[in-house]
C-alpha cells in the first residue's frame, strides 16, 4: 500500500529483495540531472535499512539494483508522473526529474513494509498539480527542526508545495541576524526601520 494509492498496478511473477549487493543506477545520459535525487534516495534507503548503497552511472541494472531514468515517452504520464517496473531489480523512468523523484518516494514507502516487495507494474501521477500544507509560523513558534520534518515527510507523501507564513497581526516569527530588531517574537506593532 502507498499513500497516495498507485493509479494503475499489474502484477508480475516473482519480487524484488531489497539487499546489501544493491545499488542505485542512474541512466548514464541523464547522470548529472539524476544525481541529487539518487543520493537522496541513497540517504533515505540508509535512514530505513542501515544499508548504505553505491550511486553509480550506467545503462544495465543488475539484480537488485534500482534504476533511475528520465527516459520515458509515456506523455499521459506529466510531468509529475512515472512507471515503476519491479522484478528482481527496480526500474524507476519518468519524463522529469520531479516523477523519478516520487517514484522513488513510492519504493521507500514499499520497502518501508518489509525489504521483499512483490513484481509488479506500476504506472502513477498526481490527481492535482497543487498538492501540500501550509504552516502558520506567524501565530506559533515552530523550531527549524520540526519544519524540516514537515518538508521530508511532505516528499515522502509526494507532496509539491509547502507554504511557511510567517507574520500577521501578533507577531513575525524569524530571528534575524541582519535586522535584530524584528526578533521572532516582536510584535508587530514595533516600527521598523
Amino acid at each position: 500500500m502507498t499513500i497516495p494509492a498507485l493509479r494503475e498496478w499489474s502484477d508480475g511473477t516473482g519480487v524484488f529483495t531489497f539487499a546489501d549487493c544493491a545499488r542505485i543506477v542512474l541512466e548514464t545520459e541523464h547522470a548529472d540531472e539524476l544525481e541529487a535525487t539518487g543520493q537522496i534516495f541513497a540517504d533515505d534507503l540508509e535512514g530505513l535499512t542501515g544499508m548504505a548503497l553505491s550511486v553509480v552511472t550506467g545503462t544495465a541494472p543488475g539484480i537488485a539494483d534500482l534504476y533511475l531514468s528520465l527516459g520515458s515517452t509515456d506523455t499521459d504520464l506529466g510531468d509529475e508522473g512515472y512507471s515503476l517496473d519491479i522484478s528482481d531489480r527496480v526500474a524507476i523512468r519518468a519524463r522529469t526529474g520531479a516523477g523519478v523523484f516520487y517514484g522513488t518516494r513510492t519504493m521507500l514507502q514499499l520497502l518501508g513494509q518489509g525489504l521483499t516487495v512483490a513484481a509488479g507494474t506500476a504506472r502513477d501521477w498526481p490527481s492535482y498539480s497543487y498538492r501540500g500544507l501550509m504552516v502558520d509560523n506567524g501565530r506559533k513558534y515552530f523550531t527549524v527542526e520540526w519544519l524540516e520534518s514537515r518538508v521530508r515527510e511532505l516528499a515522502f507523501l509526494k507532496l509539491n508545495y509547502f507554504h511557511l507564513h510567517v507574520s500577521d497581526h501578533q507577531g513575525f516569527r524569524l530571528d534575524s541576524a541582519v535586522n535584530p530588531e524584528i526578533g521572532f517574537e516582536q510584535d508587530s506593532r514595533h516600527t521598523l526601520p
